[in-house]
């Protein structure tokens, strides 16, 4: 099963600094499908996540918490990914996170690695249609 979070339909919850750590906690909406997710049918399930990166950086304020986020890029090493953060995913490289909260200007986070931890146990939303068309 791939499993991706869908950022436009999570919130994120915390901004914290531990060190040279910048860690994002969010209540994340993952789509879990046997083809594409965020694309092909699947099942949506809510979880907490926290994505840490290594010598983190923030551009920009959220002043709404929890932030509703509305979309948002993930670049690793010049490859984006739209809307879309992979699960598992632990690299390194030149990293950018761009989040668009509902209720806020942008924020841009970047670090040099960065990882995604899982925590608690997923509850089951909704299934999910395919969102292309015959």
């Amino acid at each position: 099963m791939n499993s991706a979070i869908e950022i436009h339909d999570s919130y994120l919850t915390s901004i914290a600094k531990r060190s040279d750590l910048l860690e994002l906690r969010f209540r994340a909406y993952i789509h879990k499908s046997e083809g594409t997710p965020g694309v092909d049918a699947g099942t949506g399930w809510t979880q907490d996540a926290v994505l840490v990166f290594g010598n983190g950086i923030i551009e920009g304020s959220i002043t709404e918490w929890p932030a509703d986020l509305y979309d948002g890029t993930l670049e690793i090493e010049g490859e984006a990914s739209e809307n879309i953060i992979p699960i598992p995913l632990d690299r390194k490289g030149t990293i950018q996170l761009t989040l668009k909260p509902k209720f806020d200007d942008p924020i841009v986070v970047r670090g040099n690695n960065v990882r995604l931890e899982l925590q608690g146990v997923a509850t089951y939303v909704e299934e999910f249609p395919s969102s292309t068309t015959a």
